[in-house]
């Protein structure tokens, strides 16, 4: 049940706690969710996030104690307290109660050291329970500001899933206009968005495209900062690669025509290469960019070889130009060839 904040003088917002008056108990088979409240040896203790098998206690960062000192007779009055919560406000009198209050509702009424709690039963004033002592009322008055700041101090947010769109990696000579995506996790309400430092102008967005196209490698960092300042942080980057070549061919050497009309090709950012080339009575070709640098291993079957390597310029189908070693094989081969470059 949700506990009412006890502030006088009519309705007032619901308390930040929930305590099971049917099983006030600590259990600790059960699982206990954010703000709930349970009762353990002689205290209050509150819930400081969803906690299942942890003993309430001073050390324990999951609970914080609420009241010390509870006995069993302060149990009951502690339910009672409890199941009060939901009353609308405190009032001076049951007629100024019935006024601000529907059919089912509760309202408290002052009545010497205590709090009466009355019931309006169809426009009629019944008691609702007995009255608790103004003490405990007020001690409960001041939770609501205390939970408060300490909640907001647990409640975080932070960017979960950031993706970006078209994929992180892409071929030089093209280009793309990213749109990134992202969740926002944790229970804080996003304050502040800024995607490269920029701030934006709605926080809480979880899309952003960008301003314009992109042709080389970018990253793209998302911060979200909460209302006290805390921020998180994820990055995503765009990469673009150039595109190695493979194959075989009967030709003895290979112009810029040649190279891209190889079989084989992929995006690469190194010359880390192994591949399985088919050949019959071919020569057996590897291209990537002279950027990588030059290879200082190549190997056939397993077996250290010595390739024949040219540097040729190629202009890939994206409209990259780039010099490229080409490596073949030292003679003409048949069947799946194994090759390694490095």
């Amino acid at each position: 049940m949700t506990i009412a904040g006890f502030q006088g003088g009519g309705a007032t917002g619901p308390m930040p706690f929930y305590f099971d008056e049917d099983s006030p108990g600590y259990d600790p088979a059960r699982t206990y969710e954010r703000r709930s409240v349970t009762e353990h040896d002689g205290s209050l203790w509150f819930a400081m996030q969803d906690v299942t098998g942890v003993t309430p206690d001073e050390a324990a960062a999951e609970w914080l104690r609420l009241l010390q000192g509870i006995s069993g007779a302060d149990r009951a009055l502690v339910a009672t307290a409890v199941a009060a919560g939901a009353a609308v406000g405190t009032y001076p009198g049951t007629a100024a109660g019935l006024a601000a209050t529907a059919d089912g509702q509760t309202f408290w009424v002052p009545v010497g050291e205590y709090l009466q709690l009355y019931l309006n039963n169809g426009g009629v004033v019944a008691e609702a329970q007995a009255g608790i002592l103004q003490p405990l009322k007020a001690a409960l008055d001041t939770l609501e500001d205390s939970l408060g700041d300490r909640l907001t101090a647990l409640e975080v947010v932070t960017v979960e899933d950031l993706a970006v769109d078209p994929s992180e990696t892409q071929e030089l000579g093209t280009s793309v206009t990213p749109e990134l995506g992202w969740a926002f996790g944790g229970t804080a309400t996003p304050q502040a968005l800024r995607i490269n430092g920029a701030v934006q102008p709605d926080p809480e967005v979880t899309a952003w495209t960008a301003p314009a196209p992109i042709a080389a490698t970018t990253s793209y960092t998302v911060r979200v900062e909460d209302v006290l300042g805390r921020s998180d942080v994820d990055s995503v980057t765009v990469t673009f690669q150039p595109r190695i070549y493979w194959g075989a061919s009967s030709s003895a050497a290979l112009d810029g025509a040649g190279v891209i009309g190889l079989s084989g090709s992929s995006l690469k950012a190194n010359n880390d290469i192994e591949k399985t080339i088919t050949a019959a009575d071919e020569y057996v070709y590897v291209a990537f960019p002279t950027s990588f640098g030059s290879p200082s291993t190549y190997r056939l079957f397993g077996f250290d070889e010595a390739a024949t390597i040219t540097t040729v310029p190629v202009t890939t189908a994206a409209g990259h130009t780039a010099d490229y070693y080409v490596l073949r094989s030292p003679n003409k081969l048949t069947g799946a060839v194994p090759v390694e470059v490095a």
